[in-house]
Formats: C-alpha cells, structure tokens, sequence
C-alpha cells in the first residue's frame, strides 16, 4: 500500500495536470456592427500574466488556466 501511494505521490508533481483541474478560454473577437472578425486582437489576462493574439478568423485558445475569476482584457489598434 506504501508503494502505491508513493507512486501516485510521484506522479502528482511530475504530472500536475493530470490530478488537478485546468481550464481554457476561448473565443472569437469581431466587430460589433460589421461582425466582421478582427486578427492580430490582444487577449491579455493581467493577473496571470498571460495571453493569446486573434488568428485570421478572430479566433483565440488560451489552455492550462487555473479555474479562477480573472480580468481579461482584449487590445486591437483602432479601436
């Protein structure tokens, strides 16, 4: 029984994701009155100190985030 709980005790810090939780966020950025999408937007999430840039079809993924209330903000020049 020692062992068994001495492996899973292993694995739990070299695979963190694996026992615990993680989320993402996802989305897509565009203009409010054309709805056109808009690439090359900045998803910043200050408190984490991480983010994502809009591909070409305004769509973002962000992965491995901690479930947890955050202030996302999202930047694109012009507007």
């Amino acid at each position: 029984m020692k062992k068994i709980f001495f492996v899973f005790l292993i694995s739990y810090f070299i695979f963190p994701n694996a026992y615990g939780s993680s989320a993402s966020l996802s989305g897509k950025v565009s203009d409010k009155e054309s709805g056109k999408p808009l690439p090359g937007a900045v998803i910043y999430l200050p408190d984490l100190k991480t983010g994502a840039v809009t591909g070409s079809d305004g769509s973002y993924k962000i992965n491995n985030l901690p479930e947890a209330k955050v202030l996302v903000q999202v930047n694109l020049v012009g507007y």
